[in-house]
C-alpha cells in the first residue's frame, strides 16, 4: 500500500497494524485492530477528518480501547479530547503526562491546538481531556485481542517524555519522533546526547517494520531506517559545529 508522501494516508505496516501519514509529513497516527478493540498512537487535530475517515474504514466493529502519545508535541496528543469522550484510555509517559498537565493550564497552548484546526478547536472544552489518565515510569505491556502491546519509556531523546510502542508478535515499533524518514527531525528539544543513546537501545528492538513520527513507515527496514536516522543527526552534529567554528 504506497502513499505519496506530500498527499499522505493509510499505509499498512503489518497483520491489523497500520500509519496515517499526514501530508508533507506533518505527524504520524497508528492503528492496530484486534478483536477486543483498537489502539492508536497519537493524533493531529489538524488532520482529524483524514484520520477518522481511515478510522473508520478499519475499525467499525472495533471500537478504541486505548490511545498512546508517544510524546507532548501538539501534532502528537491533540485529538486525545476526543478519543476520551468516547471512553477511550489515553497513556503516555509519567514525564509526558506531567508535561501535558502543566501546558493545559496555559491558555496560550490551548490556543495553539485551535489554530491547527479551527473548527474543531471551537469544540474544545475542558483542557484537562487533553491529559493522559494513565503515566508509564518506565514500562508497561496491553494485552489486547491476545496480543501483547509494550510501552516503553526511553528518556530524553526527541523530547523529555519519549515513548516506544512495540508490536512483537508483528515486529512493528511505533518509534514517534525518535525517528524520522526521509524527512528533517525538528531539534528544538533534542538532547543529542540521549536520542543517540535511545537509538542504539532501539536498534536492539527485534523489528522489521519502523513507524516513524514524520515521514513514511520503513516496512522491512527497521534496522536500517535507525541505523540512518542516527547516522544523519551524527552528521549534522558534525557540519553544525563546524560552522560554528
Amino acid at each position: 500500500m504506497a502513499v505519496d508522501p506530500k498527499v499522505g494516508g493509510l499505509v499498512k505496516v503489518g497483520e491489523d497494524a497500520y500509519c496515517q501519514v499526514s501530508p508533507r509529513g506533518e505527524g504520524n497516527q497508528g492503528i492496530f485492530v484486534t478483536p477486543e478493540g483498537s489502539v492508536l498512537v497519537d493524533g493531529f487535530i489538524k488532520h482529524c477528518n483524514a484520520f477518522m475517515a481511515s478510522l473508520d474504514s478499519l475499525n467499525r466493529s472495533s471500537p478504541v480501547r486505548y490511545v498512546v502519545n508517544t510524546h507532548d508535541d501538539g501534532d502528537h496528543f491533540s485529538l486525545n479530547h476526543i478519543f476520551r469522550r468516547k471512553g477511550a484510555v489515553i497513556l503516555a509517559s509519567e514525564v509526558c503526562r506531567a508535561s501535558l498537565h502543566e501546558k493545559m493550564k496555559e491558555k496560550v497552548w490551548v490556543d495553539h491546538i485551535r489554530k491547527y484546526n479551527p473548527e474543531l478547536g471551537r469544540e474544545i472544552g475542558d483542557p484537562a481531556d487533553f491529559i493522559p489518565q494513565i503515566g508509564i515510569e518506565q514500562r508497561a505491556t496491553i494485552v489486547l485481542g491476545g496480543e501483547k502491546i509494550e510501552l516503553v519509556f526511553m528518556g530524553h531523546g526527541h523530547s523529555r517524555g519519549d515513548l516506544v510502542i512495540y508490536l512483537p508478535e508483528r515486529r512493528v515499533l511505533f518509534a514517534g519522533d525518535l525517528v524520522f524518514a526521509g524527512a528533517h527531525g525538528r531539534c528544538k528539544t533534542t538532547d543529542f546526547g540521549g536520542i543517540l543513546r535511545i537509538l542504539d537501545a532501539l536498534s536492539e528492538f527485534e523489528c522489521d517494520t519502523v513507524v516513524p513520527g514524520h515521514g513514511v513507515p520503513v516496512v522491512g527496514g527497521g534496522a536500517e531506517a535507525i541505523a540512518t536516522y542516527r547516522d544523519y543527526l551524527v552528521t549534522l552534529q558534525q557540519r553544525v559545529a563546524e560552522l560554528v567554528d
